[in-house]
C-alpha cells in the first residue's frame, strides 16, 4: 500500500483465544503488533508517508500448537488516505490554506503562519515577516 502523510489502517476483527499462547497480529513493515483478543474488536494504526507491508497472522505456541481449525475474521479493511492501493490527492487549496491527507476541506491557517508550498500543512513565518489574519496567502514583511 502507498499513501500519504495522516494516512490511518483501520480494521474489524474476531480473534478467539483459549489461551496466552495463541493470538493474532499485524505485522507493518516487519513490526509486529500482537491484536487484543476476542469478538467485534477494532484497530487503527497511524500510517507514515510511503509504501508498507502490511502482514496479518495468527499464532499458535505451546501445548496448542498442533491445533487446527482456529479461524480469525477481518473485515472492513480501509486505509484513510489511500485510494485502490495508491496515494490519493489532497484538495486543491489555496494559499493561506491546507489540506488534511485523505480529506477535501481546506483550513485556514492561523495568523502567524501561511501554508507551505504544496498546501500540505501551515507554517510559522520566518522572522521578520508576520501575518495577521487566517487565510493569507503570504507572510509580510515587518515594517
Amino acid at each position: 500500500i502507498t499513501h500519504m502523510r495522516g494516512s490511518k489502517l483501520s480494521f474489524a476483527y474476531d480473534s478467539p483465544v483459549e489461551s496466552d499462547d495463541q493470538g493474532l497480529y499485524l505485522a507493518l513493515d516487519g513490526h509486529r503488533n500482537a491484536l487484543t483478543p476476542g469478538n467485534s474488536q477494532t484497530a487503527t494504526f497511524d500510517l507514515r508517508i510511503g509504501s508498507h507491508d502490511l502482514i496479518w497472522g495468527y499464532e499458535i505456541r505451546g501445548e496448542n500448537a498442533q491445533k487446527t481449525g482456529m479461524i480469525a475474521k477481518l473485515s472492513n479493511i480501509s486505509v484513510i488516505g489511500s485510494e485502490n492501493g495508491a496515494g490519493v490527492k489532497c484538495a486543491e487549496c489555496s494559499p493561506g490554506s491546507f489540506s488534511l491527507d485523505g480529506e477535501n476541506d481546506c483550513i485556514p491557517c492561523d495568523p502567524g503562519e501561511t501554508s507551505n508550498e504544496d498546501r500540505t500543512e501551515c507554517q510559522k513565518c520566518p522572522t521578520g515577516h508576520y501575518s495577521d489574519q487566517e487565510w493569507m496567502s503570504e507572510c509580510l514583511k515587518c515594517p
